[in-house]
């Protein structure tokens, strides 16, 4: 049974902990006063009056850490086999079968096909299939003109709306590009003006290439 502990306990504790774990501490504890403190008290008693172990109990790749608790290989469940009536009793099974899902059940979210809302991320996405796919709807947009967005390349809305979800504000750039135009030391090549942001981006190639060429030549 767990009670208050005294002064001189926790003395005792402060005094004793380091190198030595929780487990063995509580032993110690109970064996020098006669009590029955849990584990878990002394645990919480060691964390509020600063009695750290001083022990790395950090785990690393290839720790077995656990490994007496685990099922052993070819362990079989001791209700392999058995009909529900044979190891639970009825009133546990209808406690069980409440929780159930009916058939047709549909979940409170749930939206059908064509469903547009903006996320976290603030773009726009619509539910395009069943149960829950959704893709963001600027690049739809974009596939139904041009096709499947290429590898390594991404869409950017040139007046910097999200919102704005029309094909004659994205343009097509590379991964790169948009990294570039995300940092703080380029912000300017990003403006609320469609046509300067596309002549931005358009003088951002032009420079790439003559650096490429430079090299080559």
């Amino acid at each position: 049974m767990n009670r208050k502990f005294t002064e001189e306990e926790r003395g005792f504790v402060l005094a004793n902990g380091e190198g030595r774990s929780t487990e063995d501490l509580t032993e110690m504890v109970n064996a020098r006063f006669g009590t029955e403190h849990s584990v878990s008290s002394i645990c919480s008693l060691r964390y509020r009056i600063g009695a750290k172990s001083g022990r790395d109990t950090r785990f690393r790749p290839g720790d077995e850490a656990g490994a007496e608790y685990r099922f052993r290989k070819g362990h079989q469940s001791c209700t392999k086999g058995r009909r529900w009536d044979e190891w639970m009793p009825k009133e546990s099974q209808e406690r069980s079968k409440a929780g159930w899902f009916r058939k047709g059940h549909s979940p409170h979210n749930k939206v059908p096909v064509g469903t547009e809302f903006v996320k976290n991320d603030g773009y726009l996405w619509r539910k395009i299939a069943e149960p829950n796919r959704w893709r963001q709807v600027h690049v739809l947009v974009w596939e139904e003109s041009h096709g499947p967005v290429p590898e390594g390349m991404c869409l950017t809305f040139l007046d910097g709306d999200k919102g704005h979800v029309e094909l004659d504000n994205l343009m097509l750039i590379s991964k790169k590009e948009n990294r570039l135009m995300n940092s703080p030391h380029s912000s300017s090549m990003r403006t609320s003006d469609t046509q300067m942001t596309k002549a931005n981006i358009g003088l951002r190639r032009l420079t790439e290439r003559i650096r490429e060429v430079e090299k080559e030549g």
